[in-house]
């Protein structure tokens, strides 16, 4: 389907709305592509069965302009937010920037073992009364672990050892 536009007579907004589109236009067939692919959520987290929460303020800004599903769940221990993403995309953005946003007062990042036995980019955010550790990783269908958001996103775009889908999760726990 093909539109001729003036430009003279479009606002800037009109022109922004169209490119948007027009991207969106692209990624959309993308996404479709692979939704039959999810699986569903897991009912348990490292030997803890999962209760469904409703997403939080903070949540919420995580997954702003964010493409695929997500739900958040809580353990026994934990708070555990799932992301999954039928395609690469900068909107899985990093819970260190979230909280960060949130003005908590944060920790260096590194690279944890968990009690799955896998590795996780953990650091701690204290603001008031709230002293937190979060965890996070991406996986693949495949197994394969990304502990580095910014690595995970140039070998996905790039194709490189990496198909969609995938799977972020993050992992709260209370430190008081």
């Amino acid at each position: 389907m093909t539109y001729i536009l003036n430009t003279v007579q479009v606002s800037q907004t009109r022109r922004q709305i169209i490119r948007s589109l027009a991207a969106w236009s692209t990624i959309a067939p993308v996404a479709a592509q692979y939704t039959d692919l999810f699986r569903g959520w897991p009912g348990d987290f490292e030997g803890q069965r999962l209760r469904r929460k409703p997403l939080t303020l903070t949540d919420q800004r995580l997954l702003k302009g964010f493409v695929g599903r997500f739900s958040r769940f809580e353990s026994d221990s934990a708070e555990i937010l799932f992301r999954w993403s039928p395609q690469s995309t900068r909107s899985l953005r990093t819970s260190r920037e979230v909280f960060d946003y949130e003005r908590f007062r944060l920790t260096p990042s590194e690279v944890m073992e968990r009690p799955d036995g896998g590795s996780w980019l953990c650091f701690e955010a204290e603001r008031g009364l709230d002293h937190l550790r979060i965890c996070e990783r991406i996986s693949d269908e495949q197994g394969r672990v990304w502990t580095d958001f910014d690595r995970w996103y140039e070998e996905a775009v790039e194709a490189r050892s990496t198909d969609p889908p995938w799977t972020a999760v993050t992992v709260v726990e209370r430190l008081d």
